[in-house]
Protein backbone atom coordinates (compact mmCIF):
# COMPACT_ATOMS: atom_id res chain seq x y z
CA UNK A 1 0.00 0.00 0.00
CA UNK A 2 2.54 2.35 0.96
CA UNK A 3 4.38 1.73 -2.79
CA UNK A 4 0.58 2.58 -4.40
CA UNK A 5 0.64 5.52 -2.09
CA UNK A 6 4.03 6.84 -2.94
CA UNK A 7 3.69 6.48 -6.59
CA UNK A 8 0.06 7.59 -7.23
CA UNK A 9 1.45 11.14 -5.10
CA UNK A 10 4.20 11.06 -7.54
CA UNK A 11 2.31 10.87 -10.34
CA UNK A 12 -0.15 13.47 -9.33
CA UNK A 13 2.80 15.59 -8.56
CA UNK A 14 3.84 15.78 -11.85
CA UNK A 15 0.71 16.78 -13.30
CA UNK A 16 -0.19 13.18 -14.80
CA UNK A 17 -4.00 12.26 -14.66
CA UNK A 18 -5.25 8.65 -13.76
CA UNK A 19 -7.65 6.45 -12.15
CA UNK A 20 -8.25 4.64 -9.03
CA UNK A 21 -10.06 1.33 -8.61
CA UNK A 22 -10.84 -0.24 -5.58
CA UNK A 23 -12.19 -3.06 -5.23
CA UNK A 24 -13.73 -4.21 -2.11
CA UNK A 25 -15.64 -7.80 -0.81
CA UNK A 26 -17.70 -7.90 2.03
CA UNK A 27 -18.81 -11.11 3.90
CA UNK A 28 -14.96 -12.34 3.83
CA UNK A 29 -15.07 -12.70 8.02
CA UNK A 30 -18.04 -15.33 6.93
CA UNK A 31 -15.38 -17.36 4.77
CA UNK A 32 -13.08 -17.83 7.48
CA UNK A 33 -15.58 -18.59 9.99
CA UNK A 34 -17.36 -21.13 7.78
CA UNK A 35 -14.59 -22.71 5.49
CA UNK A 36 -11.04 -21.79 7.12
CA UNK A 37 -8.44 -19.21 7.21
CA UNK A 38 -6.61 -21.20 4.52
CA UNK A 39 -9.99 -21.33 2.45
CA UNK A 40 -10.13 -17.63 2.57
CA UNK A 41 -6.27 -17.32 2.01
CA UNK A 42 -6.68 -18.65 -0.99
CA UNK A 43 -9.47 -17.04 -2.41
CA UNK A 44 -7.02 -13.75 -1.45
CA UNK A 45 -4.02 -15.35 -3.32
CA UNK A 46 -6.31 -15.76 -6.20
CA UNK A 47 -7.66 -12.17 -5.91
CA UNK A 48 -4.17 -10.75 -6.33
CA UNK A 49 -3.21 -13.19 -9.08
CA UNK A 50 -6.46 -12.66 -11.20
CA UNK A 51 -6.18 -7.98 -10.75
CA UNK A 52 -2.54 -8.65 -12.27
CA UNK A 53 -4.45 -11.21 -15.39
CA UNK A 54 -7.16 -9.02 -15.86
CA UNK A 55 -5.46 -5.50 -15.13
CA UNK A 56 -1.75 -5.86 -16.82
CA UNK A 57 1.56 -4.91 -16.23
CA UNK A 58 0.56 -1.20 -17.15
CA UNK A 59 -1.73 -0.72 -13.25
CA UNK A 60 -0.16 -0.92 -10.58
CA UNK A 61 -2.41 -3.21 -8.03
CA UNK A 62 -1.77 -3.44 -4.09
CA UNK A 63 -3.77 -4.96 -1.15
CA UNK A 64 -5.34 -2.12 0.92
CA UNK A 65 -6.52 -3.77 4.22
CA UNK A 66 -8.77 -7.16 4.89
CA UNK A 67 -10.35 -7.67 1.50
CA UNK A 68 -9.78 -4.30 -0.19
CA UNK A 69 -7.58 -4.31 -2.95
CA UNK A 70 -6.40 -1.21 -4.93
CA UNK A 71 -6.08 -0.86 -9.07
CA UNK A 72 -3.90 2.71 -10.30
CA UNK A 73 -3.94 2.94 -13.92
CA UNK A 74 -1.81 6.26 -15.23
CA UNK A 75 -3.15 7.78 -18.16
CA UNK A 76 -6.37 7.62 -19.62
CA UNK A 77 -8.34 4.23 -19.09
CA UNK A 78 -9.35 2.76 -22.44
CA UNK A 79 -13.23 1.57 -22.26
CA UNK A 80 -12.98 2.19 -18.71
CA UNK A 81 -12.81 0.53 -15.21
CA UNK A 82 -16.41 -0.98 -15.99
CA UNK A 83 -15.52 -3.40 -18.33
CA UNK A 84 -12.02 -4.78 -16.82
CA UNK A 85 -14.33 -4.87 -13.22
CA UNK A 86 -17.02 -6.99 -15.23
CA UNK A 87 -13.97 -9.63 -16.41
CA UNK A 88 -12.38 -9.57 -13.57
CA UNK A 89 -15.44 -10.14 -11.42
CA UNK A 90 -17.04 -12.74 -13.48
CA UNK A 91 -13.22 -14.71 -13.74
CA UNK A 92 -13.49 -15.19 -10.11
CA UNK A 93 -16.75 -16.08 -9.75
CA UNK A 94 -16.67 -18.87 -12.47
CA UNK A 95 -13.36 -20.10 -10.26
CA UNK A 96 -15.13 -19.78 -6.82
CA UNK A 97 -18.56 -19.11 -6.79
CA UNK A 98 -18.46 -16.11 -4.57
CA UNK A 99 -22.37 -15.61 -4.84
CA UNK A 100 -22.83 -18.89 -3.09
CA UNK A 101 -20.14 -18.43 -0.28
CA UNK A 102 -21.87 -15.09 0.31
CA UNK A 103 -19.07 -12.90 -0.51
CA UNK A 104 -20.38 -9.44 -2.13
CA UNK A 105 -18.28 -7.62 -4.15
CA UNK A 106 -18.46 -4.03 -5.11
CA UNK A 107 -15.97 -1.90 -7.35
CA UNK A 108 -15.64 1.83 -6.75
CA UNK A 109 -13.46 4.52 -8.64
CA UNK A 110 -12.11 8.11 -9.05
CA UNK A 111 -10.17 10.34 -11.44
CA UNK A 112 -7.21 11.95 -10.26
CA UNK A 113 -7.04 14.98 -10.18
CA UNK A 114 -10.39 15.54 -11.03
CA UNK A 115 -11.94 13.96 -7.55
CA UNK A 116 -8.71 14.18 -5.17
CA UNK A 117 -5.17 15.71 -5.58
CA UNK A 118 -3.38 13.20 -3.43
CA UNK A 119 -3.80 9.27 -2.72
CA UNK A 120 -5.72 9.84 0.76
CA UNK A 121 -7.88 11.89 -1.01
CA UNK A 122 -9.09 9.82 -3.80
CA UNK A 123 -9.47 7.19 -1.54
CA UNK A 124 -11.64 8.83 1.07
CA UNK A 125 -13.54 10.06 -1.82
CA UNK A 126 -13.54 5.88 -2.98
CA UNK A 127 -15.24 5.42 -0.02
CA UNK A 128 -18.50 7.30 -0.25
CA UNK A 129 -18.53 5.84 -3.39
CA UNK A 130 -18.68 2.40 -2.13
CA UNK A 131 -21.20 3.42 0.89
CA UNK A 132 -23.65 4.24 -2.24
CA UNK A 133 -23.69 0.85 -3.54
CA UNK A 134 -26.31 -0.94 -2.51
CA UNK A 135 -25.26 -3.74 -0.12
CA UNK A 136 -27.55 -6.38 -1.45
CA UNK A 137 -26.28 -6.93 -5.09
CA UNK A 138 -22.42 -7.73 -6.15
CA UNK A 139 -20.29 -6.87 -8.95
CA UNK A 140 -21.86 -3.32 -9.40
CA UNK A 141 -19.29 -0.26 -9.78
CA UNK A 142 -19.62 3.17 -9.05
CA UNK A 143 -17.56 6.25 -10.31
CA UNK A 144 -17.59 9.16 -8.17
CA UNK A 145 -20.24 11.74 -9.15
CA UNK A 146 -21.00 15.64 -7.70
CA UNK A 147 -23.77 14.72 -5.99
CA UNK A 148 -21.76 12.39 -3.94
CA UNK A 149 -19.26 15.08 -3.54
CA UNK A 150 -22.12 17.52 -2.22
CA UNK A 151 -22.99 14.07 0.40
CA UNK A 152 -19.36 14.65 1.47
CA UNK A 153 -20.44 17.94 2.17
CA UNK A 154 -23.27 17.36 4.37
CA UNK A 155 -22.00 14.82 6.03
CA UNK A 156 -19.19 17.02 7.17
CA UNK A 157 -21.32 20.06 8.46
CA UNK A 158 -23.51 17.36 10.16
CA UNK A 159 -20.44 16.04 11.86
CA UNK A 160 -19.35 19.53 12.87
CA UNK A 161 -22.90 20.46 14.08
CA UNK A 162 -22.92 17.68 15.83
CA UNK A 163 -19.70 18.35 17.53
CA UNK A 164 -20.46 21.43 18.43
CA UNK A 165 -23.89 20.34 20.20
CA UNK A 166 -22.59 17.98 22.43
CA UNK A 167 -19.68 20.57 23.22
CA UNK A 168 -22.01 23.23 24.45
CA UNK A 169 -24.51 20.07 25.91
CA UNK A 170 -27.10 21.33 23.84
CA UNK A 171 -28.50 17.36 23.59
CA UNK A 172 -31.74 17.08 25.47
CA UNK A 173 -32.50 13.47 26.59
CA UNK A 174 -36.26 12.50 26.32
CA UNK A 175 -37.80 9.32 27.38
CA UNK A 176 -40.62 8.01 25.55
CA UNK A 177 -43.10 4.93 26.71
CA UNK A 178 -43.23 1.86 24.27
CA UNK A 179 -46.85 0.74 24.67
CA UNK A 180 -48.03 -2.70 23.76
CA UNK A 181 -51.16 -2.68 21.47
CA UNK A 182 -52.73 -5.91 22.94
CA UNK A 183 -52.41 -5.19 26.92
CA UNK A 184 -52.44 -1.42 26.77
CA UNK A 185 -49.42 -1.15 28.72
CA UNK A 186 -46.00 0.16 29.03
CA UNK A 187 -43.33 -2.63 28.20
CA UNK A 188 -40.71 -0.25 28.08
CA UNK A 189 -39.18 3.12 27.10
CA UNK A 190 -36.58 4.26 24.21
CA UNK A 191 -34.23 7.27 25.14
CA UNK A 192 -33.73 9.81 22.46
CA UNK A 193 -31.27 12.70 22.31
CA UNK A 194 -32.78 16.09 20.81
CA UNK A 195 -31.38 18.83 19.51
Amino acid sequence: RKYLEKEVNAEIAAGRTGTLLVVEFAGFRLINALHGHARGDLILQEIAQLLNVHFGPEFLAAKLHAAQFAVWRSGSWTGGPEAAFAAFIADLESRHSLTKLGLISAGAWVAAPEHGNAFETLLKNVNVVIRNITPASTGQILGFTTSMQQQMVDEHVLKLRIREALDHGLFQVVYQAKVSNQAHQIIGFEGLARM
